[in-house]
């Protein structure tokens, strides 16, 4: 995912299609944007319920070397845009 050069608008699109990626959402299905979100918005609560357990939060909360791991800082980012 590379931001330079893109508008706010494709910097939204390219990161909810790294979500996508990430939840494994049909690739090759034609979504129109309010759609798009709401299923990624809709996978990532429905992800985010599966890992609250008390266990998760404290290894979340110590594991220092996820601040590297593309994946997680980019869920990360999704429950800040989402609220969760």
């Amino acid at each position: 995912m590379s931001f330079c050069c893109k508008t706010k608008e494709e910097i939204v699109i390219s990161f909810l299609e790294e979500l996508a990626i990430i939840y494994n959402i049909e690739r090759f299905k034609v979504y129109d944007y309010d759609d798009f979100l709401n299923i990624v918005k809709k996978e990532h609560k429905n992800r985010e319920l599966e890992d609250k357990n008390i266990l998760y939060k404290i290894v979340n909360k110590v594991d220092f070397l996820s601040v590297f791991n593309r994946e997680d800082i980019i869920k990360k980012v999704a429950d800040i845009i989402f609220r969760v």
